[in-house]
């Protein structure tokens, strides 16, 4: 039975503002609506319209934030900006969440905000400027990073804002174990990853790593589903399928026929994707970055660096040792840790940065 939560009578506006319209984006849209009157804006920050979006935010907020009790950000860059400057002018609070590229500076994969400027800046303004800061993992305030040998092995918001002073609350990402589950007949020895996997994000999420273990395990079966229409070119194995995108309906179930999910980011906050897999099930074998390591516990296997052979090992490991109970563990570890309700701590939060705002 899906968990039915509450519905506020007597509301409040926010306006909620975001960079991309993902899947978590609209279950926090959707909770919003619910206990709030919520205006939603996208921010469009493809490059070269960035300037043009600030003007477009700029003349929304002159029209909408007197009518705002709050604002609310999922992710801090461009599109808090803004919001936290008319929340410092105003007085009225700016609730921001942060997600994970929002808190990191790894230039050598060309990831995080803070490895180049202007967005450091407005990243670090809106950090800075927000009067309630909500991390979706504690590992994003501050962490070493060892994955892989990096010029900041510094990472999280904190060693870039360390004049940031608003109070913290980390607040996980939810996952729903009534659409994610398992009922499916396991195909032995498949392993598959899901992501974005464009040029850019190819070897930050260690598709390089996959394909090398398809060659090194011919007799297992790899799934790579996002593949960008540069990978589909690329000749691979024949133990490979590359899947360009499947609908959200169909997930579930292409999860449910897999045994192993590979999550080999070189950096992540904490992934969707491995979660709702494992909920269906899926043994996880993931990178040892950020909350990674923490969502998987002891239900799988940690990659502790990029390493061909290292991960070789890791998946020969499990597909000797692994067996049915340690995929349903992995379910019963994310409906225990990220139930759907404890996203709700954001409702109490906005709530109560309004109650001390008045």
């Amino acid at each position: 039975m899906t968990e039915v939560l509450p519905v506020d009578v007597k509301k409040n506006t926010i306006i909620f503002f975001f960079p991309v319209f993902t899947e978590f984006v609209k279950k926090d849209e959707a909770m919003y609506r619910r206990h709030f009157d919520c205006i939603s804006y996208l921010f469009d920050q493809k490059p070269g319209k960035i300037l043009f979006s600030f003007w477009k935010q700029l003349i929304f907020l002159i029209s909408n934030a007197q009518q705002a009790n709050a604002f609310v950000s999922f992710f801090a860059g461009y599109s808090s900006f803004l919001p936290s400057l008319f929340s410092r002018l105003s007085g009225k609070p700016h609730v921001l969440i942060l997600g994970g590229t929002d808190c990191a500076a790894l230039p050598e994969i060309n990831y995080g905000n803070f490895r180049k400027q202007p967005l450091a800046w407005v990243t670090r303004k809106s950090i800075e400027w927000a009067s309630h800061l909500v991390p979706v993992h504690a590992s994003i305030i501050d962490f070493d990073y060892h994955y892989i040998p990096v010029k900041h092995q510094k990472q999280g918001f904190r060693p870039f804002c360390p004049e940031a002073a608003a109070p913290i609350t980390v607040v996980s990402t939810a996952y729903d174990s009534e659409r994610f589950y398992c009922d499916d007949k396991k195909i032995p020895k498949s392993f598959i990853t899901i992501g974005q996997l464009d040029p850019i994000t190819f070897y930050r999420k260690g598709i390089d790593l996959i394909l090398e273990m398809a060659i090194r395990f011919p007799d297992c079966t790899f799934t790579i589903v996002g593949a960008h229409e540069d990978l589909l070119k690329r000749s691979v194995s024949q133990n490979v399928k590359l899947i360009p995108r499947v609908p959200n309906q169909e997930i579930r179930a292409l999860l449910g026929s897999q045994q192993y999910y590979l999550q080999l980011s070189m950096m992540e906050g904490l992934p969707n994707a491995l979660c709702e897999a494992m909920l269906c099930e899926c043994i996880p074998i993931g990178s040892d970055v950020a909350g990674i390591p923490d969502g998987i516990g002891e239900t799988g296997y940690i990659l502790r660096h990029k390493n061909a052979d290292e991960l070789q090992e890791l998946i020969q490991s499990a597909i000797q040792l692994s067996s049915g109970e340690l995929g349903k563990k992995a379910r019963q570890r994310i409906m225990d840790q990220y139930p759907m309700r404890v996203r709700e701590q954001l409702v109490e939060i906005v709530k109560q940065e309004i109650s001390q705002s008045k």
